[in-house]
């Protein structure tokens, strides 16, 4: 701490007093553990708000995915190709309802592409993640990319 500073009394006895403050090296001390604290703490939260943001592309990859089977039940194939700026088929034909629609133009950041083949359909998109992690949907299987 500081100093002890000490006082004499009018009776001759020497009266001791602690020094009642912190230093500016305790302050200074202080301040910087403070400091890594704030740190720490924003790089966990940033990177919670992260997972949530891949998390809910994936679920709007995932209602698209079913949209994209109740298209192929009522069709009896995939479309061939995508209009995403109104979700419509080759032929104009709505593929996702208008709320999906809507969704998937606010919580994604890019739809990469979309193909089809033999077997099924494959579905790209961007998550509006910082990293803006790459995610891709086959026949209802996830891959990602860029965690």
């Amino acid at each position: 701490m500081g100093k002890n500073i000490k006082e004499k009394s009018t009776s001759g006895i020497q009266i001791v007093r602690g020094f009642s403050g912190l230093t500016i090296i305790q302050l200074i001390i202080a301040l910087i553990i403070l400091m890594v604290l704030v740190l720490i703490a924003t790089k966990i939260y940033t990177s919670y708000i992260r997972m949530a943001q891949v998390t809910v592309a994936r679920g709007v990859l995932d209602d698209a995915g079913r949209s994209l089977f109740d298209y192929m039940l009522g069709n009896g194939r995939y479309p061939d190709s995508i209009d995403f700026t109104g979700c419509t088929d080759e032929q104009g034909q709505s593929v996702f309802p208008s709320s999906l629609c809507k969704q998937m133009r606010e919580e994604l950041y890019s739809i990469e592409g979309y193909s089809t083949s033999s077997t099924g359909f494959v579905l790209t998109a961007r998550a509006k993640d910082s990293k803006h992690t790459l995610l891709t949907l086959r026949e209802n299987k996830f891959t990602t990319e860029g965690k």
